[in-house]
């Protein structure tokens, strides 16, 4: 008869799709190789570092479980326990392949009303076989351990592990979003979680029931507002960005991270006046001469962008100017380039529910300078605000703001959020 006295099981719900590069193999799922990482990360935070047994860890030369950094330094910092995860697709569980972006497997522009999934960019290609694809299925997690209190403690916080990460590509927007069935997913304790996950229990966890089959554009509209604004229109029409608020034939909104930094007592303006004013994008569709006097890249807060298009004149809004930007290192062997980072604001698609948190910020991102480069004029640099610019509790601060902004932003058809109800928790 087996031993199960080393192992458990639990059942993955999947409430949205995993975004997966080998999404037509049979079988494919949740890799048992992005969970382990982030699984033990869950667990040395939980336990605390310094409070975890000798007999947890593995040995970090270990080939079996390379879960860690190749860099020597990491390795001498962090380590992996001693467990194995198994996931599978048990057998007739239905498995849906989801179409992804605004384009069909042939490269054809889907109707508007099958552009689900228009928040992810990544098949604008012309190579339709090279698109990627969702899958939502649900799975089976087997954990296999012979530490009785590593397992007993794994099965103390794996539901609430599975509450505050996502998984796959576009994560932090929604994508890959799994719940164990054995565990508590209320509303109430899911708050809990993710406010002393991501808040240290200082600030919210807001939520809203989306419009039924728009989850994923109600996100993509309400991040949107938050980090850059949004255009409503081909760019013909003549308007202002003050228009937003009065208009009822609204050309732009803009973001309410440019509001909140032009309300902070030491004024913070943003790349996007800036650039303008350098010459780097062209000045159209909003008062030519602003100058702001403390500009700053302060989108990099909320994740680093490669690129900005801008329409070059407002009579041919196909004819844009493209804006690249790069990290400059500015140390002497090259240790701080920085060419991604996440965004701090995390999305958790539960059932008919989205919740979403304010996550604390990359310490490495503060004061960091930027390239902005366009065959437009010519070029410069930028630096993200320093730390020390911020409020102590920057985004606490900054999300209970844009709360507020939302709660005006429902009222307006469209800003793509009208009658969603936002709940701060």
């Amino acid at each position: 008869m087996e031993d199960y006295s080393f192992k458990r099981e639990y059942t993955l719900k999947a409430h949205s799709p995993l975004i997966h590069f080998q999404y037509d193999n049979s079988g494919a799922t949740l890799r048992a190789t992005e969970v382990k990482p982030k699984l033990d990360r869950y667990i040395i935070y939980k336990k605390g570092r310094d409070n975890i047994p000798e007999s947890w860890k593995r040995d970090n030369n270990d080939k079996k479980d390379k879960t860690d950094s190749d860099n020597k330094s990491e390795k001498a910092k962090s380590f992996s326990l001693k467990y194995q995860l198994r996931i599978v697709i048990p057998e007739g569980t239905k498995v849906e392949k989801v179409y992804l972006g605004i384009k069909d497997e042939n490269g054809n522009k889907l109707p508007k009303e099958e552009q689900i999934y228009d928040i992810y960019y990544g098949n604008m290609g012309a190579d339709a076989s090279q698109y990627k694809k969702g899958i939502l299925a649900d799975a089976k997690l087997i954990v296999t351990c012979f530490e009785k209190d590593l397992l007993g403690y794994i099965d103390k916080i794996i539901g609430d592990f599975f509450i505050v990460t996502n998984f796959g590509t576009m994560q932090s927007k929604g994508f890959g979003s799994f719940t164990v069935k054995e565990k508590d997913s209320s509303q109430q304790h899911i708050c809990e979680v993710l406010k002393d996950r991501y808040t240290c229990n200082k600030g919210h966890c807001y939520m809203f029931k989306p419009e039924a089959g728009k989850t994923f554009k109600q996100i993509k509209a309400i991040y949107s507002l938050m980090k850059s604004g949004l255009n409503f229109t081909d760019g013909t029409e003549q308007g202002t960005e003050e228009d937003a608020d009065s208009s009822t034939k609204i050309p732009y909104k803009r973001s309410i991270l440019f509001d909140y930094m032009h309300d902070l007592p030491n004024n913070i303006g943003n790349e996007k006046a800036w650039m303008k004013q350098k010459d780097i994008s062209p000045k159209i569709g909003r008062q030519k001469e602003q100058k702001d006097k403390n500009s700053k890249y302060v989108r990099a807060l909320f994740g680093i962008g490669e690129r900005i298009e801008y329409k070059r004149y407002l009579t041919n809004p196909y004819d844009k100017v493209v804006v690249t930007i790069s990290h400059v290192d500015d140390s002497k062997d090259g240790s701080e380039k920085i060419e991604r980072l996440n965004s701090p604001i995390l999305f958790k698609v539960i059932d008919d529910i989205v919740y979403f948190v304010g996550c604390e910020l990359n310490e490495k991102i503060y004061g960091k300078r930027f390239l902005f480069s366009s065959e437009f004029k010519h070029d410069d640099t930028l630096t993200v605000p320093k730390k020390e610019d911020l409020p102590s509790d920057f985004m606490n601060d900054f999300m209970h703001y844009a709360y507020q902004k939302l709660k005006v932003c429902k009222n307006k058809p469209k800003f793509g959020i009208k009658d969603i109800d936002i709940k701060e928790v």
